[in-house]
């Protein structure tokens, strides 16, 4: 397993209305038959990924952000125990909206488009979470993911949906 990324942000410091980052990831995975995965199969895809993105995101006013992200992803995944490459080229869209509730509570929601070129087919996803602040640092958030799409363009087996914890630190 190997995965390196590159990027650069955009978030000048006079004005944070807009957010922008590019970013570039190779990602080699290729996991020996018997070797369990973090989700406890041992059954999971081959993978050799070039993924570019650029996400952003745009302060609207004090209580709303818009946000989005596009991604491309060009790869070739094989069936462990296998070295049949096939290409799995896909395209993934997002959209995003945060709102500044109240003092210390966040809500947000985004709609996900995946378009994977060699099948023909098109994969839709949504989240919705609800986050409260616990200091200047620290928010902790709850929500729920609907559909086969997950933010990451590397997640090659459609199967992000359910309820989650999410916590983030910010400075």
């Amino acid at each position: 397993y190997a995965r390196a990324s590159l990027g650069y942000a955009y978030r000048p410091l006079d004005n944070e209305k807009l957010n922008v980052l590019l970013r570039y990831t190779w990602l080699n995975d290729q996991p020996g038959e018997d070797q369990i995965s973090a989700n406890g199969n041992d059954d999971g895809p081959l993978q050799r990924s070039h993924v570019f993105a650029v996400a952003a995101s745009y302060d609207l006013n004090p209580e709303f952000t818009l946000g989005g992200k596009l991604a491309y992803r060009q790869s070739q995944v094989a069936d462990r125990g296998t070295s049949d490459f096939t290409d799995n080229t896909a395209m993934l869209a997002a959209l995003r909206v945060d709102w500044h509730v109240v003092s210390k509570w966040d809500v947000m929601g985004e709609g996900r488009v995946l378009f994977t070129e060699e099948t023909g087919t098109t994969e839709t996803g949504a989240v919705f979470a609800a986050y409260r602040h616990m200091n200047e640092h620290v928010k902790l958030g709850v929500g729920y993911e609907w559909g086969n799409v997950s933010d990451d363009a590397t997640d090659i087996e459609y199967d992000s949906q359910g309820l989650f914890v999410n916590i983030v630190g910010k400075f």
